[in-house]
Formats: structure tokens, C-alpha cells, sequence
């Protein structure tokens, strides 16, 4: 919900499917594990992917990071990706059911 509010693009909590986080790659690595955020629609998904990228464009000396996010410490980048998850579809030739 934070971030919405910081790059302007309101949204409401139940348009939100599930939060969660996900293990690093590298257990021994500094950066902070990735959050993947799940969305009832496409729409909204899109809409917040493309606020972002304004923000950033309106923002370039300092694009969106955690301090915008009002986390202190050390800066760490944001970064906003679609991933669409192929269900009833075949991958290699297997069903993904």
C-alpha cells in the first residue's frame, strides 16, 4: 500500500491477492529478500507497473528506492515486474495443472 501512495496511484486492499516473500538466491548475500505481490487483475497490475515507470521518468536522479518507502538504513532499489504464471498451458510438454 505504500508504495501506491508514493508513486500516486491509489489502490484498494482488496484488489490485493496475496504478499509474499521469497528465499535469496545467495542465503550469505546483504540485499534484502524480493517481495512478489499478487493481483485479482491484470489491470491493476499494469496500472501500478506503469505508475512506476512515470515515477522513475519524473524521478530520474533518484528513482524509486526504499526510501521512499520511508525505510531507513541503506538504499536499495525497487523494481517492478509483470510475471504471468501459465496455468492449464504446457511447458515442455508438460501440463501445468
Amino acid at each position: 500500500m505504500k508504495l501506491c501512495e508514493v508513486i500516486n496511484c491509489p489502490i484498494a486492499e482488496s484488489d490485493i491477492k496475496s504478499i509474499r516473500r521469497v528465499a535469496k538466491m545467495n542465503p550469505s548475500s546483504d540485499r534484502p529478500r524480493n517481495i512478489i505481490a499478487t493481483l485479482h487483475s491484470e489491470h491493476n497490475r499494469d496500472t501500478i507497473i506503469s505508475a512506476v515507470r512515470r515515477f522513475n521518468k519524473a524521478n530520474k536522479l533518484c528513482p524509486l528506492n526504499s526510501s521512499h518507502m520511508g525505510l531507513a538504513g541503506e538504499k536499495y532499489n525497487i523494481y517492478t515486474t509483470p510475471i504471468s504464471w501459465m496455468q492449464g498451458s504446457t511447458r515442455r510438454g508438460k501440463t501445468m495443472d
